[in-house]
């Protein structure tokens, strides 16, 4: 029986000892906004696209009879550089984020899938973000709707306008073990020109 005990602690302890090292690898990598790299409104890609005199007619006819319908669903590709400057990989098995745009959350979600972060190198997290403008705008006038779309999807676009804040988690012996609280990431620069 104490043998037994001498060796379910001895597994927790290198439990523990993995978790921590891998969260302290996660703690110091260098997280930085990149861009919004993808986005539709109602099905319409309006990517680059800076304003509804840049659509195509049938586009801004589906953008129109979208805002008409009360169809406002927007999905975005909110990309994160992820730089590790340690000796070792960083790795984590998902996310919780939320999303701020304009200091005001906008949307909330789960990235269910592990990510590694090579020891020394830096690579680009996709999160693929949906949002319900129709909860977000409190105003529907179209041309507040336009501003504030057609500002996500312009190459110029104002990154201190848009915030995600990150809950890492680890699966360890099958048990999930989260962060306890958020990093916020983005807000302080311009997004880069393709």
């Amino acid at each position: 029986m104490k043998k037994i005990i001498v060796l379910v602690l001895a597994v927790l302890a290198l439990v523990a000892f993995f978790y921590f090292r891998t969260a302290k690898n996660f703690m110091n990598c260098e997280f930085q906004f990149e861009r919004v790299s993808k986005v539709l409104v109602a099905g319409v890609d309006i990517t680059h696209v800076d304003g509804v005199n840049k659509l195509n007619i049938m586009d801004a006819a589906k953008l129109y009879a979208a805002v008409n319908g009360g169809n406002l669903m927007m999905d975005l590709d909110v990309d994160l550089r992820v730089k590790n400057p340690n000796e070792e990989p960083a790795q984590l098995d998902g996310m919780d984020y939320l999303l701020w745009i304009d200091d005001r959350q906008v949307a909330e979600g789960s990235l269910e899938q592990k990510v590694t972060i090579p020891a020394k190198e830096e690579q680009t997290v996709n999160l693929p973000v949906r949002v319900d403008l129709k909860d977000v705008l409190t105003s529907d006038k179209l041309d507040v709707i336009a501003d504030f779309v057609f500002g996500l999807a312009s190459d110029n676009v104002d990154a201190s306008r848009v915030k995600v804040s990150l809950k890492p988690y680890f699966t360890i012996a099958g048990e999930t073990v989260k962060f306890p609280s958020y990093i916020t990431v983005g807000g302080d620069q311009m997004m880069p020109k393709k």
